[in-house]
């Protein structure tokens, strides 16, 4: 397998020319282009007829070497994305074997948990539960509090405020559920979480991706579910990630770094880099890539050192 430190940088440069800049610089084109045609009709009210001819046919040329470049950006978009899909896999073969690992969607993207799931188990890591927290935990303390006490004192145990229900899961699903009186079952019951079918709570779990990406922009859940639960789970010893995909309508790595939360995070996990970004920042330390503006790298140092040597 040849060294990808030179298809890193030419994949940085595909994913910049791709993802989000690439849009945006098609719709520039096309508004320049609008403002070039409006400002020839304009300026044919002015100039002579052989001029206004001149200027169109030197936009025509101009259209013509535009779309001849996008025409190569596509293909060469389209053969970077082969080579990666190819490669990617091959490249995450056994790098989490005999890894433990839980996903936990908090956002609103099931899509994500998809993604890191494919991830998980490219890297064969044993991918032992998908869990959701529903919007119970996603509520303002005064909605919150008052909720949990009634039924703590109904149900002897039962977690009385949000930093103790972020601990109650945490434990779960680090250090395994009881199957003859589950806990995730109870919070299940009461409306709190979701188990995805099939997923196993009996022996805890050694990394926890957490799967994120926010609907709206104007919100509160990385301080009120986020923060609380990855502290948890990183005191009872779980290495914590988080993801979210590229598509999400307001990206939570702003939201985790504001917060001071100490976790990788990638935030383009429904792309093959993305993914090998995961499984690469196991075991380093915390950093944030993907293609966003809040990303500090395309993807961690480790990943472009394979096969150099």
């Amino acid at each position: 397998m040849a060294g990808i430190e030179c298809s890193g940088a030419r994949a940085n440069a595909g994913v910049n020319h791709v993802g989000y800049g690439f849009k945006y610089h098609v719709a520039t084109i096309a508004a320049i282009f609008f403002a070039l045609t409006v400002g020839l009709v304009v300026g044919s009210l002015f100039v002579s007829p052989r001029i206004t001819v001149q200027q169109t046919r030197q936009i025509e040329r101009l259209r013509n070497d535009v779309n001849r470049d996008i025409v190569i950006t596509r293909t060469e978009k389209d053969r970077d994305e082969k080579a990666l899909s190819a490669f990617v896999p091959a490249a995450l073969h056994g790098k989490l074997a005999g890894v433990s690992a839980a996903i936990v969607q908090t956002g609103d993207y099931p899509e994500a948990a998809a993604s890191i799931r494919e991830a998980l188990t490219q890297g064969d890591a044993h991918v032992l539960s998908t869990t959701a927290t529903l919007h119970f935990i996603d509520r303002p303390d005064g909605l919150l509090l008052p909720d949990l006490q009634s039924r703590s004192q109904v149900q002897a145990g039962f977690p009385a405020t949000r930093e103790e229900l972020a601990d109650r899961i945490a434990r779960l699903i680090v250090r395994g559920d009881n199957p003859a009186d589950s806990g995730i079952a109870q919070l299940e019951r009461e409306g709190i979480l979701r188990s995805e079918q099939g997923s196993d709570y009996n022996s805890g779990a050694r990394l926890v991706v957490i799967a994120a990406g926010s609907r709206s922009e104007a919100n509160e859940r990385v301080s009120r579910v986020d923060a609380l639960l990855i502290k948890a789970l990183q005191k009872y010893g779980a290495t914590v990630m988080m993801a979210e995909a590229t598509d999400a309508h307001s990206s939570d790595v702003d939201a985790y770094k504001r917060l001071a939360i100490s976790v990788s995070t990638i935030d383009d996990i429904d792309t093959d880099i993305g993914r090998g970004s995961l499984v690469f920042a196991y075991g380093s330390d915390p950093g944030s890539y993907g293609i966003k503006p809040t990303a500090a790298d395309l993807f961690p140092p480790e990943l472009s050192r394979i096969g150099a040597h």
